[in-house]
């Protein structure tokens, strides 16, 4: 299959990155020193609205303290006025380079 590169622009690349903040509320300390949780956000760029999701993996060092370690799986879905477009490597690396999690 021939990859088509999306032509992103400066201000969507701005956007994206803006947007790679992720809060999770489900996320507790169960007894085990690592944990998985699922991650969704959707956000709209000048050109885009994106989907994203998958699951993060948590390091707990005690009942309150804790790391992410690293993202286990990701999905990004990717929708133009025309439909959903499927995002090239390049927007999956700059995603998964630049999200960061927070516990709420």
């Amino acid at each position: 299959m021939k990859e088509i590169s999306l032509q992103i622009s400066e201000k969507t690349h701005q956007q994206i990155l803006q947007n790679c903040f992720i809060r999770i509320d489900r996320a507790s300390y169960k007894g085990s020193t690592i944990d998985s949780v699922s991650f969704y956000k959707q956000f709209n760029t000048s050109q885009y609205l994106f989907e994203v999701f998958g699951e993060v993996d948590i390091v707990w060092l005690n009942e309150e303290n804790y790391e992410f370690n690293r993202v286990s799986s990701i999905s990004i879905s990717m929708y133009d006025d025309a439909g959903e477009i499927f995002p090239d490597e390049k927007i999956y690396d700059t995603i998964e380079k630049n999200l960061e999690f927070s516990i709420i």
